[in-house]
């Protein structure tokens, strides 16, 4: 017997009763991404799922969530004008998920030898011991780096 042609895996799961739920979700959930993506462009969001009109959107990191706060209201609002029943925005830190790189540690240039030598006389003026020791140690630092 030949081997029909390959089934998507969707096609597949709504043939069967018992994931066609799990089908109807995922596909709420795409069109709920896209919806969230035009309502909030530029912000890299993951529709997470809707329980009793609250969704819960994934976002990079704790801070972007903790800022993400602020736009809720007027999320909302826009995913309630393309037809969402939703009432509440929950958004939850996902590091490590889409877009989140951690920054790329850079270099800094030496500090000149002559802004060093300053330093140093600086110090050895300041009255203060505490300024006094903090900037020979500025200096020392900076000085054994090179």
């Amino acid at each position: 017997m030949k081997p029909g042609p390959p089934r998507h895996a969707l096609g597949w799961l709504e043939q069967q009763a018992e994931f066609r739920a799990l089908t109807d979700r995922a596909q709420q959930l795409l069109a709920l991404q896209a919806d969230l993506r035009r309502c909030a462009p530029g912000l890299t969001l993951i529709a997470m799922g809707v329980e009793n009109d609250e969704l819960l959107v994934g976002a990079p990191s704790a801070a972007t969530a903790a800022k993400l706060r602020q736009l809720a209201p007027s999320i909302t609002t826009a995913l309630q004008g393309r037809g969402w029943q939703v009432k509440r925005i929950r958004f939850r830190p996902q590091p490590g998920a889409q877009g989140a790189a951690a920054p790329r540690h850079r270099e800094k240039d030496p500090i000149p030898s002559d802004a060093l030598d300053g330093l140093m006389a600086l110090s050895e003026q300041a009255s203060d011991p505490a300024l006094k020791e903090a900037l020979a140690h500025l200096v020392k630092g900076h000085r054994g780096r090179r």
